[in-house]
C-alpha cells in the first residue's frame, strides 16, 4: 500500500489529461444524444399532438405494461433455456448424483488452474497503465511463440 491519501489519489486521477479528454468526449456524446432525442420527440409531438396531450397517461401505462410483460417473458426464456441446457448435459452424462456429474464433467474438461497468489499484475493506476500492461504481455507471448517456432525449425 502507498502512503498517499485516497483523496489525493482521486485528485491525481481526475487531473490527468486522459481523464479530462474522456470526460469531454463523453459529455459531447451525451449532449448530442439528448439533443437528437429531443428533436425526434418534438417532431413526433408536432405531427400528432393529440396523442401526446390527451393520452399521455394511457401511453405511460401501456409502456409500463409492455416492459413488464417483456421482462417476464425474457426471464421465462432465460430460466427455461438454461434449465434445458443443464438438464440435457445431466442426461448426456448419465449421472445419478451431483458428485458423479461433477466427476464426469471434470474428466472431460481440463482443470481450472489456481491463480492464488496471483502470478501477474492485478492493480492498475489508469486505463493507459492497463493497456500498456496488456501490450507488453501480448508482445512477450508473441516473441516466445516465435522463438519456439524458430527453434523447432532449426532442429
Amino acid at each position: 500500500m502507498s502512503d498517499e491519501q485516497p483523496t489525493s489519489k482521486i485528485k491525481k486521477y481526475l487531473s490527468s489529461e486522459n481523464t479530462i479528454k474522456g470526460l469531454f468526449i463523453t459529455s459531447i456524446a451525451s449532449i448530442s444524444a439528448l439533443v437528437s432525442f429531443s428533436y425526434a420527440f418534438g417532431s413526433a409531438r408536432k405531427s400528432d399532438s393529440n396523442v401526446y396531450d390527451n393520452k399521455m397517461a394511457q401511453l405511460h401505462a401501456d409502456g409500463s405494461q409492455l416492459a413488464l410483460r417483456a421482462l417476464k417473458w425474457g426471464t421465462f426464456y432465460a430460466v427455461t433455456g438454461c434449465g434445458l441446457i443443464i438438464f440435457g448435459a445431466w442426461k448426456l452424462a448419465n449421472a445419478k448424483s451431483i458428485t458423479e456429474f461433477r466427476q464426469k464433467v471434470s474428466s472431460v474438461f481440463p482443470p481450472v488452474p489456481k491463480n492464488y497468489p496471483p502470478q501477474s499484475k492485478t492493480e492498475f493506476e489508469s486505463i493507459s497503465d492497463f493497456m500498456q500492461y496488456l501490450d507488453d504481455e501480448y508482445s512477450t507471448k508473441k516473441v516466445s511463440k516465435s522463438d519456439k517456432a524458430t527453434t523447432a525449425d532449426i532442429s
